[in-house]
């Protein structure tokens, strides 16, 4: 299974959860104490957007004295894992954006800014999880942005601009991801319902259902969710600040990424409206997520976490 989870990007919402179930890039560089350990059959990849190793030490430092617990990501994933460096800038610019960025650690492949996992000569490249998708795994993707938001979508379908939405919704109702977390039900909908956007008409949210998918649209619908296949749309556009939340309305980073592993992208932007507390918050649940899965590589052989910043 390979699965995303997508945390940070705009407003620190972008918490991003791949389920990338499977895929080998994130077998790569194992210690070399595991150098004889089978490869993984499952990959959970913890994506923050919009993060260096400024984001991740002020996330160490907070828990610290905020939390009075450690850090999940710095004292236990960088310093018992395998810690690289990847690079993520564009063609033909210096500092990248979420798409080039995303394209690059999803395909291996440089894109221009703007452009989701396509070259600049229209091809497409494919995705991690269009390659897991390929090897028989099942897949699914977390965020607290929109789904289609650049860092998602780079991880799974293809666009010449990361502002093609409705195209995009399209590609993931083709792709069929198991699970499919998030914000951005606006480009679901028609805009002849209330939010949408979608300018044929279509009701991508009932396409989905009635191909059978569960559809939650609220806290207590992804509790209740038992289905192998789940949908959920949590906001019209992005999802809320963690200290912003309600919780009746969007369950939290960890509730999604529990809920999603039970079935089987928030930092750049947020530092504007709450500097310190914003961050803080959505790092805590980014945090309590990671310390649940974390172990996973040491304590289970067959699935592996990988936690990445751009």
């Amino acid at each position: 299974m390979l699965g995303i989870i997508r945390i940070g990007s705009g407003r620190m919402r972008n918490a991003f959860l791949l389920f990338c179930i499977g895929v080998c890039a994130g077998c790569a560089g194992l210690p070399a104490g595991d150098a004889q350990v089978a490869s993984p059959k499952n990959i959970i990849i913890l994506f923050a957007d919009g993060v260096a190793s400024t984001q991740w030490e002020f996330g160490r430092y907070s828990s610290g004295v905020l939390r009075q617990q450690p850090f999940a990501t710095t004292d236990v994933v960088f310093r018992q894992g395998t810690l690289g460096l990847a690079s993520t800038d564009p063609l033909g610019a210096f500092v990248t954006d979420s798409a080039a960025a995303g394209s690059a650690m999803s395909t291996g492949v440089k894109v221009v800014n703007g452009a989701v996992s396509i070259t600049p000569d229209g091809k497409p490249v494919r995705t991690a999880m269009e390659v897991a998708k390929a090897s028989g795994k099942r897949i699914g993707l977390v965020t607290t942005a929109t789904v289609y938001d650049a860092t998602p979508a780079a991880f799974s379908v293809h666009a010449k601009s990361r502002s093609e939405f409705q195209s995009i919704v399209d590609q993931y109702f083709a792709l069929e991801p198991d699970v499919l977390l998030g914000g951005g039900a606006e480009y679901f909908l028609p805009a002849t319902a209330p939010g949408g956007k979608r300018k044929d008409g279509k009701d991508v949210i009932a396409a989905f259902r009635a191909k059978g998918w569960q559809v939650a649209r609220n806290s207590a619908e992804l509790k209740a969710a038992s289905s192998a296949k789940v949908l959920g749309l949590f906001a019209d556009d992005d999802m809320d600040f963690e200290i912003d939340r309600d919780a009746a309305k969007e369950p939290t980073t960890a509730e999604m990424a529990a809920a999603a592993d039970a079935v089987g992208s928030r930092t750049s932007r947020t530092l504007d409206p709450h500097p310190a507390v914003c961050p803080m918050a959505a790092w805590c649940q980014l945090g309590i997520r990671r310390r649940r899965r974390i172990g996973c590589r040491w304590r289970d052989p067959g699935r592996a976490c990988v936690s990445a910043g751009r």
